[in-house]
């Protein structure tokens, strides 16, 4: 096979099914992280594992966003400011909603069970023919919350550089890969 170069395509974003955006020049980045348990026995001592359980994998999606629609990224960024503009965390809402549709986040909340955790779909577009060995279609992470966010103020175009980790859905699957039309 020969050595050649590989284009994937305009990275769009997607959470949930709303169209976040996509990335600068730079692309999204996808990165997967298996994780593993090592199993220490007297045989081997207590430095040298007899063998390595396999836990699971979490990944982690960062991009800088360049165009982007602020009514989703004011949604994710209600992770940290809440949905009244208050930073930090706040108390729960009085009225018993959860702490997603309160926009609180407590200390020690479970993300997922408090419905913060959403979906996020990464898809290349317009497809790239005659680009042997490039992804195909669309990769969607089904439990991911928001990481890091920062962006730049002045002159220059604003970028907001974000970070989305994804940990296995309930059935044990990180991601799914589908066709660019499905």
């Amino acid at each position: 096979m020969a050595i050649e170069f590989h284009v994937n395509g305009l990275a769009k974003i997607y959470i949930g099914a709303e169209y976040l955006g996509y990335s600068s020049e730079a692309g999204v980045q996808l990165e997967f992280e298996p994780k593993f348990l090592p199993i220490h026995t007297d045989a081997y001592g207590d430095q040298t594992p007899e063998d390595i359980q396999n836990m699971g994998m979490t990944a982690s999606i960062s991009f800088e966003l360049i165009r982007w629609d602020q009514a989703i990224l004011t949604k994710l960024q209600a992770f940290y400011y809440g949905t009244s503009g208050s930073k930090g965390n706040t108390p729960n809402s009085p009225t018993g909603a959860s702490a997603a549709e309160s926009g609180t986040l407590l200390i020690g909340s479970l993300l997922k069970q408090c419905g913060w955790s959403f979906v996020t779909q990464i898809q290349r577009w317009p497809p790239v023919t005659g680009c042997e060995g490039s992804p195909e279609g669309a990769y969607k992470f089904n439990t991911c919350y928001l990481g890091a966010d920062s962006f730049n103020l002045g002159t220059k175009a604003t970028r907001h550089k974000l970070s989305i980790h994804c940990i296995p859905n309930a059935s044990g699957q990180l991601f799914t890969v589908s066709s660019v039309n499905a």
